[in-house]
């Protein structure tokens, strides 16, 4: 597993096997898991995030106010979506639209796993 606490100037982390938190990202993070669940805070500055996992599930906190541009898909599992959206499509695996506006791209994808993007990042 993978612990990051808090990182002010982005971050990339991968692992094989194993789950994935970093509750305080700011400005860019790249991570990845092959199996494992990532869970993941974002707050400003953001220039972008990517997020994905091949068997596991992803968990997002958006700080309040973050605007993002958000584009989760998955192959199996569901998408809950639980902040103010300005739905650009919608389908059974995938979401995208723009929360708070739009911004910095939030790239979420997982083949086999749940999408959940919340309010609360720190």
């Amino acid at each position: 597993d993978i612990q990051v606490d808090a990182a002010p100037r982005g971050r990339a982390a991968e692992t094989t096997s194993g789950d994935i938190a970093a509750p305080g990202i700011e400005r860019w993070a790249s991570l990845r898991s092959t199996s494992g669940e990532i869970s993941c805070g974002l707050r400003a500055p953001l220039a972008r995030a990517e997020l994905s996992s091949v068997n596991g599930s992803l968990r997002i906190r958006l700080a309040a106010g973050l605007g993002c541009a958000l584009d989760a898909k998955t192959t199996t599992g569901t998408i809950d979506v639980s902040v103010p959206l300005a739905l650009g499509s919608a389908d059974r695996h995938a979401v995208s639209g723009k929360v708070a506006g739009g911004g910095a791209a939030v790239v979420l994808h997982t083949s086999s796993g749940d999408i959940v993007v919340e309010s609360g990042g720190r």
